[in-house]
């Protein structure tokens, strides 16, 4: 099913998702995130939801 969604997909091991997990404060596939020029997080979703994560990367933008 990959070979149908666009992009570039990787398969990690049980131990790098648990660090990811960690790192991104995370506990699912897809996480999206939006962090400001100072780094800070402005919006972040567990779960595809592209209209969501549409409109938070044109409020990011100002958009």
């Amino acid at each position: 099913m990959l070979q149908t969604i666009p992009g570039e997909h990787y398969l990690i091991s049980n131990e790098q998702a648990e660090y990811v997990s960690k790192i991104w404060e995370s506990n699912g596939v897809p996480t999206y995130a939006i962090y400001d020029e100072n780094g800070n997080l402005s919006y972040k979703s567990v779960g595809l939801n592209p209209m969501e994560l549409s409109e938070a990367l044109q409020k990011a933008l100002g958009e």
